[in-house]
């Protein structure tokens, strides 16, 4: 198997700049936690994190049973609500597998504080129905379906 790169460099769209900081922010409420990447560095347009593995979606394809997958993000959403963030894009492109480590939750560009509505923009923005109105619950439950049929293909 392929080594995984120790760093994975984050840039981000000139209209979404504004999104690193609070990025970061979501991420060092999270760094005490596993399934969380960690944040090494960031300047003006980039984030630097750790790697975090690959796509859940291959793993599943490769083996991986969606049980092993389903009791982690449980995990990881208890954290989220302990910690009070709600990451609103709970999708497989978000969701990565580490051989070693197991599930990581990637990308808070859209997160939210519990107590916040919405996420505070800059500009106008249009966002998917998905994040907006389905809890994060509800999105790891149609994700979730969507790794059984890969599992049930196999």
């Amino acid at each position: 198997m392929p080594q995984l790169e120790l760093d994975h460099r984050k840039t981000y769209r000139v209209d979404l700049v504004w999104q690193l900081p609070r990025e970061v922010k979501f991420l060092q409420k999270l760094s005490l936690y596993h399934g969380f990447p960690r944040v090494h560095a960031w300047a003006e347009e980039a984030v630097w994190m750790s790697n975090c593995g690959r796509s859940v979606k291959e793993a599943v394809k490769g083996g991986l049973p969606v049980k092993q997958v389903e009791d982690q993000l449980a995990v990881l959403l208890f954290t989220l609500v302990r910690e009070g963030i709600r990451h609103r894009d709970i999708t497989l492109n978000n969701l990565l597998w580490h051989p070693e480590k197991g599930l990581y939750l990637i990308d808070f560009g859209w997160s939210t504080w519990v107590d916040e509505e919405d996420t505070p923009t800059p500009i106008p923005h249009v966002m998917r129905p998905w994040m907006c109105e389905h809890t994060d619950e509800e999105q790891a439950v149609e994700t979730l379906k969507g790794l059984r049929k890969l599992e049930e293909a196999r």
